[in-house]
């Protein structure tokens, strides 16, 4: 089922059917602005038959996009972007079709012609970014095992929540009316919200679906919804009942409309009443007739409210929002910021109790149709959103994602192909431990908010999370493996925690404690630059290690590359500097004899990726000789200083000659004079393991100095050097310095 959440309508409409296809096309426009797409689209294909209408062709296009009919949308756009009257926006079109149906290839096609066009909207980028990394986030999806939910009918179930040992969920089918009330937008009927309990602890034995009882299943749309305060409270969406209506609920004057004669969603609470029904109590404070508020999901203290919304000021058609509770009334939305949403729609948002964000989106990179995301924080603050990929992710439609408290159990909604009709509800089995942690105050044991989290494997990060509003945070690992978290916090120093998981491993809890950092008026202050460019490094991780204690604190620089920290008097310290995609710099001083003052330090990394060659300047040599010069010793000492304080990395030294001489000496010489640097460099303590030699001979010169051109020694001399390439880590090699870290609605689209 595909209802935006911006635009429901109740309208109930009969019109005559005009004889001529002009007046086939004529009703089809008129049902299209009534939001009556299933029978628009009839209207047009008959019409299509026998007319070649280029706006009907786009109309139609929209028609089976908005109702989620994904191959007769292929087929539709696939003409429509070679109309006259076709606009950019539907190669975009175009293009989520063909991802819908799989079609990745043709896909990512379309998608570069819609950036290439229209470079400002975010969504063909972001398509895009997923199509190319489809892999990547397969390879860092943790594991999941799905199973279908014997009670899906033939129509629309989805958007389960948890209601005591059952759950709770929204559905098209209509069981029980003497009356059926059909929405335009699918020609299905309109949702109620239904009831489930299971039978056996095997996911196949369940009760037959029940309507929830009480006041809250009308002739329009309700569900879904979120209960609260132990179940004695249910928030739930619902069409725009008129506040304070007392007539038949099937009466057109029922409902609310917007100036554009559209019903949109609200969200209503309920409390459970004296003899077991539901009664509505209120209205959600900022509803409001001209747009939509839906899709409430309330956090573990009952004081906030994250919903979605299509409420003008957005970031794009449908955002996340959140509302704190005062004691009294729901405060002012805060819309929670682009790290969340996107120029497309993200809806269906659940938080969990450990903080984390589950959320749905279609602007995001991920397969095609709305994905399932997490990410951590809390209000308006959130760490990079993750896609939790392949197999709760499909090409079609996958959202509401809700999980249980200890997170081993969880529901999904998917109208993936092997279903029972239009979205169906999944269980959701975790294949993957669980790692759960709390930053808190060393000295108080109180949690830690916004404390930002790092999860390696002793040598590449491989995730990271920022503590909630009671210091929590989570992490997915696997078995039989070696972990170490790091936390750091504004005035506090870097806590770490180092752990392993077997294949018995359960859950792990992690408790991180921070010292708060000690105010002295001896410090040391740094800047992180780029070694190339002098521009400063953020985000920077800077590790100082007493000499005299052995004590290390781990700091991360500010957005300037800037890093301070206080010091000990008599001492020497050790500052070693790095960041990802750069070689770190290790730094030297003491404060021998000084009690107060700053202690300066700027630490240059070399950028450099795989396979990119350095030049070591003014390594030079001289004519037809392999021997190395003694003014070469200083840079080579720089080379011996960088190499070893990147031990991880193997390192090849290439060599080049200038062009006199054959081809064959020359390649010959160039090897000599490379393997005369990595003799001196092992001679220094370096291991061989890290070394590579090779020589170029005169196949890359830097000049115009080729075979035949007359140039003078100086020319020459600038082909004759030396060169440093990363190829790669070394698989031989143990990282010592890390483990030593120690602190002593509805879907769819407009």
């Amino acid at each position: 089922m595909k209802l935006t959440l911006s635009v429901l309508t109740a309208i109930l409409i009969c019109t005559s059917v005009f004889a001529t296809n002009e007046g086939k096309i004529e009703q089809a426009n008129k049902k299209y602005n009534d939001l009556q797409f299933t029978e628009a689209a009839k209207l047009l294909e008959s019409a299509l038959l026998v007319t070649d209408n280029p706006m009907a062709k786009i109309q139609l296009a929209d028609c089976y996009r908005l109702t989620n009919n994904y191959k007769k949308a292929e087929q539709w756009y696939k003409e429509v972007i070679n109309l006259g009257e076709s606009k950019p926006v539907h190669k975009l079109y175009y293009a989520q079709a063909l991802m819908s149906n799989d079609k990745y290839a043709e896909a990512t096609a379309w998608l570069e012609q819609y950036t290439a066009e229209m470079p400002s909207d975010k969504r063909g980028s972001l398509l895009l970014e997923g199509l190319k990394n489809m892999t990547a986030m397969d390879n860092q999806a943790a594991g999941y095992k799905l199973e279908h939910m014997p009670f899906n009918s033939a129509v629309s179930d989805f958007g389960a929540a948890f209601y005591k040992d059952g759950l709770v969920f929204a559905s098209e089918r209509d069981s029980s009316n003497p009356i059926r009330y059909t929405h335009g937008w699918t020609g299905n009927a309109f949702l109620n919200m239904y009831t489930v309990e299971p039978q056996s602890d095997d996911n196949q034995n369940w009760s037959n679906p029940t309507k929830v009882l009480g006041k809250i299943n009308k002739q329009f749309h309700e569900g879904p919804g979120e209960f609260a305060n132990e179940f004695n409270d249910l928030y739930f969406t619902r069409s725009n009942y008129r506040k304070g209506f007392t007539g038949a609920f099937s009466s057109p004057t029922a409902v609310g409309r917007s100036s554009e004669n559209v019903v949109k969603l609200k969200i209503f609470k309920a409390s459970m009443g004296e003899f077991g029904g539901w009664n509505i109590v209120s209205e959600f404070p900022y509803n409001n007739d001209e747009y939509s508020v839906g899709h409430p999901t309330i956090d573990a203290s009952g004081t906030k409210m994250y919903f979605a919304s299509d409420m003008p000021g957005g970031y794009g058609d449908v955002d996340l929002y959140v509302s704190e509770y005062n004691g009294s009334s729901w405060g002012q939305p805060m819309n929670l910021g682009p790290e969340i949403n996107t120029e497309g729609d993200e809806m269906f948002p659940f938080i969990h109790d450990d903080g984390t964000l589950y959320f749905a989106s279609d602007g995001h990179p991920g397969y095609g149709g709305l994905d399932v995301y997490s990410a951590q924080g809390s209000a308006t603050s959130w760490t990079t959103v993750e896609n939790l990929g392949r197999p709760l992710n499909s090409s079609k439609d996958d959202f509401n994602l809700i999980f249980n408290d200890d997170g081993s159990k969880g529901f999904v909604s998917s109208n993936r192909d092997g279903g029972a009709g239009g979205d169906d509800i999944y269980s959701v089995i975790p294949s993957f431990i669980v790692m759960e942690g709390i930053v808190v105050d060393a000295e108080t044991d109180e949690p830690i908010t916004n404390a930002d989290v790092n999860l390696s494997d002793g040598i590449t990060t491989i995730g990271k999370s920022m503590s909630s509003e009671k210091g929590m945070f989570r992490f997915k690992i696997g078995a039989n493996k070696s972990y170490a978290t790091k936390a750091s916090a504004a005035g506090y120093n870097v806590g770490n925690v180092e752990f392993a998981t077997t294949e018995l491993t359960e859950n792990v809890f992690v408790k991180i404690p921070l010292k708060k950092a000690v105010v002295q008026s001896l410090l040391a202050k740094g800047i992180v630059v780029d070694k190339s460019t002098g521009s400063p490094i953020g985000n920077a991780n800077v590790v100082i290690v007493s000499k005299c204690t052995g004590a290390e604190s781990q700091l991360l620089t500010g957005s300037d590359g800037r890093f301070e920290m206080a010091l000990d008097p008599d001492c020497e310290y050790e500052v070693v500097a790095s960041k990802s995609d750069y070689l770190r710099d290790i730094y030297t001083f003491n404060t021998y004899g000084k009690t107060s003052g700053d202690v300066f330090a700027t630490l240059r990394l070399q950028s450099f990726a795989i396979g990119q060659s350095i030049e070591i300047r003014d390594i030079y040599y001289d004519f037809n000789k392999a021997t190395i010069r003694s003014d070469a010793v200083p840079r080579l000492n720089e080379l011996l200083s960088l190499i070893r304080e990147n031990p991880e990395y193997i390192v090849e030294i290439g060599s080049h000659t200038d062009s006199r001489g054959s081809d064959t000496y020359n390649q010959d010489l160039s090897q000599r004079r490379a393997q005369s640097v990595v003799a001196w460099l092992i001679s220094k303590g370096i291991s061989s393991s890290s070394l590579q030699a090779r020589g170029y001979g005169e196949s890359s010169l830097q000049n115009r100095c080729a075979n035949g051109v007359k140039c003078d020694e100086e020319e020459h001399q600038e082909n004759r050097r030396t060169e440093f390439t990363v190829k790669g880590l070394n698989k031989t090699f143990k990282s010592k310095r890390e483990v030593q870290y120690n602190p002593s609605g509805y879907k769819g689209r407009r």
